[in-house]
């Protein structure tokens, strides 16, 4: 039996790139073919890899789908073919389902991180193309390994959606990715730009941070060393006290200008008077004796700033002494 085959061609524009897309009809028969339009080779193949997995949602339901990929100057994009034919409507209808979903999860897995770079550069170029890729890239980490599991559902559940609403129409079997992300799916790039901005808040706050500890370290540096050795005993941000190599108590009160210590309830207020002490009394070793089991922002920051010249301590005669009345006092309350 000799089998007729007929082909009717379409063409869309999209932009200024013309992209045609094929159905082959065998006697009523259709192999269906979509087109999708996916920024360079490299944007191409992610999707074409996802396509040829064995254990995607298409292929778990028997479609198996044949990409091929083709470039066109700068732009490449996947013809996808069916392997075999689609006998009804209703079969179609699941294939447009099930192909909406992978190109949901490429959306939120791949493209995401190519919108954060790109909003990262136009929005952020003052800090330089490098950082604005190691910020995108961080942001982007977060999102995939970081963002709860049911915030994560509910993109691609809307990305879904939005991809499946749009295949709805019979007439549609093509997609640029880059253009739907864009101009459809505005409440989740609003979503992306907003986290990408927390990402670069945190990366000034970190960089104010490391300046202010290259400050306070050139400031230890400079200073002429008054003590061989410093003791701090530390038991939280509101009781401590200082000690210098004989074990004498130091008193604070003259670089907390005349603020009462006990009247501080901020942290971020006794840790500058506590380093503006160190700096002044400028020992060769500072020695910490504390039990905390989780260090306070303020050990952490002393930490930073001493580095070689800092000894933590939790179990010299000093200590034993001094937290095991601290016990019995807490105790005997």
């Amino acid at each position: 039996m000799t089998i007729c085959l007929f082909f009717c061609h379409s063409c869309i524009e999209i932009g200024c790139l013309d992209i045609y897309y094929t159905q082959k009809i065998v006697f009523g028969v259709v192999s269906v073919q979509f087109i999708f339009l996916s920024g360079n080779r490299a944007d191409a193949e992610y999707l074409q890899r996802m396509l040829l997995r064995d254990d995607n949602e298409l292929a778990l339901h028997g479609f198996y789908l044949t990409p091929f990929l083709e470039e066109r100057g700068k732009n490449a994009f996947l013809k996808i073919e069916t392997q075999h034919e689609i006998f009804s409507d209703g079969q179609e209808l699941l294939l447009r389902y099930l192909l909406s979903g992978l190109i949901a999860e490429y959306m939120i897995s791949y493209w995401s991180k190519k919108i954060l770079n790109r909003m990262a550069k136009k929005q952020y170029a003052y800090l330089g193309e490098q950082k604005c890729q190691e910020i995108a890239e961080c942001c982007w980490q977060m999102g995939q390994n970081q963002v709860d599991i049911c915030q994560k559902k509910m993109w691609k559940t809307n990305i879904w959606q939005n991809v499946w609403d749009y295949f709805l129409d019979d007439g549609i079997y093509y997609l640029d990715v880059d253009g739907f992300m864009r101009f459809r799916l505005l409440d989740f790039c609003a979503q992306l730009k907003t986290a990408l901005a927390k990402e670069v808040d945190h990366y000034l706050l970190d960089k104010e941070y490391e300046e202010f500890l290259d400050l306070m370290r050139a400031f230890v540096h400079a200073q002429e060393k008054l003590y061989d050795s410093v003791h701090l005993v530390w038991e939280s941000p509101q009781h401590f006290f200082l000690l210098d190599e004989k074990e004498q108590e130091l008193s604070l009160k003259q670089w907390a200008m005349d603020y009462p210590l006990y009247e501080m309830q901020q942290e971020e207020e006794i840790g500058d008077v506590l380093i503006s002490a160190l700096i002044q009394l400028a020992p060769k070793k500072l020695v910490v004796h504390t039990q905390e089991v989780k260090q306070s922002n303020i050990l952490k920051t002393i930490k930073e700033i001493y580095r070689d010249q800092i000894e933590l301590c939790t179990e010299c005669a000093f200590c034993r002494s001094y937290f095991d009345k601290l016990k019995r006092k807490e105790y005997n309350k």
